[in-house]
């Protein structure tokens, strides 16, 4: 999926970040810049799925003493705002909805958006796969029907106000 990434960011005339611009900040003392923790999944500096709860709020949080207790109390992998409007509407409806997201920084004082383009093209050819995967086989789509159920009781507990 990478060369899918790299074409769209190109016929888009978008330029992925340089690496160095990839900067992760101590919670406890954010003058302090932290080395990327190991990851051996990971190919070289290609993106990398990951699955997992995302809070949905309707304020930027740039608090990364509070991403951490969410992460910690909540099993949260990352926060975001976009889809909030959706998340409420769920919400009231009693519904679950799949949210696909580029994250695209780390919640803290340095939030820019540079990442931003890049991540928004990683997301939408993730979405692709995920709905390719998802149409072709009838087994994933049973799972996919409990994962759904399960995904709505985790939204209910999970709704961040």
């Amino acid at each position: 999926w990478e060369k899918y990434i790299s074409s769209a960011m190109e016929t888009l005339d978008w330029k992925k970040p340089a690496q160095t611009k990839d900067q992760l900040f101590s919670t406890e003392d954010p003058t302090v810049e932290l080395p990327h923790p190991s990851d051996k999944k990971r190919r070289g500096t290609n993106p990398r799925v990951f699955s997992g709860a995302i809070a949905s709020s309707n304020e930027l949080l740039k608090n990364p003493l509070k991403r951490d207790a969410l992460r910690d109390k909540q099993g949260v992998r990352a926060i975001e705002m976009e889809t909030s409007g959706i998340a409420d509407a769920t919400w009231v409806a009693e519904r679950g909805y799949l949210g696909i997201r580029g994250i695209c920084d780390y919640c803290d004082t340095y939030k820019n958006y540079e990442w931003q383009e890049y991540a928004a093209v990683v997301a939408a050819f993730a979405s692709v796969g995920w709905n390719s995967a998802w149409a072709a086989d009838p087994q994933a789509r049973r799972r996919a029907a409990h994962w759904w159920r399960a995904c709505h009781e985790c939204l209910r507990t999970l709704m961040i106000w």
